[in-house]
């Protein structure tokens, strides 16, 4: 299946997707169902939107992505579901005034769950990209970046524990203006 958006905002999965709270409440309403420990050791409270129950290939090109305050050009992806997993392939965008490529698999089969993806940043501007993750937009320069990121477990606690990764970060003129101890 292809996909092709002149314009999308993410705001439109806002609107699809369910909630923290809403996550989490389901996350205790099926930890309440649990009649023992067993069962309650297999409840997640990560939630892949049933992709396990899918099969297919897509491809999804979009113009322009507008995520809040930031908007993303020439977004493609690949994507094959299979047997409980996804392969994220050929992800490419331009955004933060540079490129932006990425590739991973997320793995849904149970016991245990897993992500591994790989990133490149390729002459982004530092302050566009650390003002939308942080909203600090004191910093310039240029930054180019690769690395891996991998985790797996059953719960969110379990994906922050077992995160591992390494990243190589190539900077050229990079300046901080300004020191604010609020912000660190």
């Amino acid at each position: 299946m292809d996909l092709n958006f002149s314009k999308f905002d993410s705001k439109f999965l806002d609107i699809m997707l369910p909630t923290e709270e809403e996550l989490k409440n389901q996350y205790q309403k099926d930890i309440s169902k649990a009649e023992n420990d067993k069962q309650k050791s297999a409840v997640s409270d990560i939630n892949f939107y049933g992709i396990n129950n899918f099969t297919g290939n897509f491809k999804i090109n979009i113009d322009h992505l507008q995520m809040e305050d930031t908007e993303l050009e020439n977004l493609n992806l690949t994507c094959a579901l299979a047997d409980g997993g996804v392969n994220v392939s050929n992800f490419s965008a331009k955004g933060f005034n540079g490129n932006i490529k990425a590739d991973g698999s997320i793995s849904t089969s149970r016991p245990i769950f897993g992500v591994q993806l790989g990133v490149g940043l390729n002459n982004i501007d530092p302050s566009l990209l650390l003002s939308y993750l942080t909203n600090t937009d004191n910093n310039s320069g240029y930054l180019s970046a690769s690395g891996t990121l991998s985790t797996k477990g059953m719960t969110r606690a379990d994906f922050i524990n077992n995160l591992n990764g390494n990243f190589q970060i190539q900077a050229k003129d990079i300046n901080h203006n300004g020191f604010d101890l609020v912000e660190l």
